[in-house]
């Protein structure tokens, strides 16, 4: 897009990242130019990005920078027992594309099975005594009936977490 500008033109070169949106290029008009003659002052998207977003459950790799490049793509990895996800929609990088970070981040979560959980449902751990187990997306948790006890209907002794939610089985006397 082309612009025309009839009379004096001040042109304002200021990237500034704007309430989380992309670093604009800022360009203004007219005789003297102060913040409340807001209809003389325009902006166009940079090429470069500020610093790369906060994602649930991650961090950057490498220290964020205040600016980046179009094409310039940072790493995440995620935090303690979080997972990334690797479906295709899915990346562990952010891209800066014409000022605006690109990819889509996500940290599959871990299922957390406490002691009273499994009291409440007449279960233990089958192979160690815990009483409290972590286990990542995808991992599996053996299970025993407590003493005395029977798996009810059609339960299955092994479940496997998915994305923060294991489906524990259940026993009776």
């Amino acid at each position: 897009n082309k612009l025309n500008f009839i009379g004096p033109c001040h042109c304002i070169h200021i990237n500034k990242l704007i309430s989380g949106r992309a670093p604009f290029l800022y360009f203004a008009w007219g005789p003297q130019i102060t913040k409340s003659s807001p209809e003389n002052i325009f902006a166009l998207p940079s090429e470069k990005c500020g610093p790369p977003p906060n994602i649930s459950n991650a961090s950057t790799k490498e220290k964020k920078k205040d600016e980046y490049k179009t094409e310039e793509r940072v790493e995440y990895s995620c935090i303690d027992e979080y997972k990334p996800d690797t479906s295709p929609s899915f990346s562990k990088y952010l891209t800066c594309v014409k000022g605006e970070w690109k990819g889509d981040i996500y940290c599959l979560k871990p299922c957390i099975v406490t002691e009273e959980e499994m009291d409440k449902r007449g279960i233990k751990l089958k192979w160690v005594s815990k009483k409290n187990i972590i286990s990542t997306h995808e991992g599996g948790i053996d299970f025993a009936c407590q003493d005395g006890k029977k798996f009810k209907g059609q339960n299955l002794p092994r479940q496997i977490c998915n994305d923060g939610v294991m489906h524990l089985p259940e026993c009776e006397e």
